[in-house]
């Protein structure tokens, strides 16, 4: 993008999942992936990492996607408390 000048913050990394896909051979579904992909997020992140989330809780039932988003959302929250 062609600008003049810019302000950019430092960041440590930028997080996003890749596309869960279900495995089920080893016993996970795509929800299973999802879980563990959005936990890995969580581990290596900071308070100073960018995070894309999209589609967060496809592979699961509305209640299952719902409690998944709130908590990824408090552990996101919980970096300013750190």
């Amino acid at each position: 993008i062609p600008a003049e000048s810019a302000e950019l913050a430092m960041y440590d990394g930028f997080f996003t999942p890749v596309g869960a896909i279900d495995n089920v051979m080893r016993g996970q579904s795509t929800f299973m992936r999802e879980l563990c992909e959005t936990g890995e997020i969580l581990t290596a992140a900071t308070e100073r990492s960018v995070i894309i989330l999209d589609e967060l809780g496809r592979g699961a039932s509305t209640h299952d996607g719902k409690g998944m988003v709130e908590n990824m959302c408090k552990g996101i929250m919980s970096f300013s408390a750190l």
